[in-house]
């Protein structure tokens, strides 16, 4: 069997393969709408005029950036917890001191 794609003429099976690459594509990554108070918008606007970039790139930057600093907060309550546990007595000690 053969089908058109634009002014090629394309067997099924090459169609098929275009149109799996496509969705591929389409479908790398999340999609979705942020809704921003307009004077946040307006503020990322200007900064992303500033650094020469787009909002989508600042927006990425910033999650990536909030979730690096959370597992850091997890890895600092960790170790306090740890910390607080393992010199109990002693803390106990300086308290009554």
């Amino acid at each position: 069997m053969r089908g058109r794609i634009g002014s090629v003429t394309r067997s099924v099976y090459e169609r098929d393969a275009l149109s799996h690459s496509w969705q591929r594509w389409y479908h790398f990554g999340m999609a979705m709408t942020v809704r921003l108070p307009e004077e946040t918008d307006a503020q990322l606007s200007e900064l992303a005029a500033r650094r020469h970039t787009s909002k989508h790139a600042l927006l990425i930057e910033a999650a990536n950036r909030f979730l690096r600093e959370e597992v850091t907060t997890d890895q600092a309550v960790t170790i306090a917890l740890g910390v607080a546990d393992r010199y109990s007595e002693l803390l106990k000690k300086l308290e009554d001191a």
